[in-house]
């Protein structure tokens, strides 16, 4: 004669006595969908909550402006745009306080 192996029974936090290893996704499954309802009441119920909260809280942005100092140009651009200032008025009829020529 064999003896029946009993599944082990554990008492859930309600009170119940469920099995202690129970990894049946479909029995999960099962239980989600007989509480539905409940389900979608506490979801429907949560966003209700949350969209209401996020109406009441009045809404408020602050604005920062900072002026920054004009940067220094750097050795290489300070050399172009000085050779680029000399050379343009090296040129004929380019400097100050002569007419050009034609």
């Amino acid at each position: 004669m064999q003896q029946e192996v009993q599944p082990e029974r554990c008492t859930s936090q309600f009170g119940n006595e469920v099995d202690c290893h129970d990894d049946d996704p479909l029995r999960t499954a099962r239980l989600f969908w007989e509480k539905r309802r409940l389900l979608l009441i506490i979801v429907l119920g949560g966003t209700t909550l949350f969209q209401l909260i996020s109406l009441l809280v009045p809404s408020s942005y602050e604005a920062k402006t900072e002026l920054m100092p004009p940067e220094l140009p750097s050795d290489i651009t300070f050399k172009v745009l000085r050779r680029l200032g000399t050379s343009g008025t090296d040129r004929p009829g380019l400097r100050a306080g002569q007419p050009p020529e034609c």
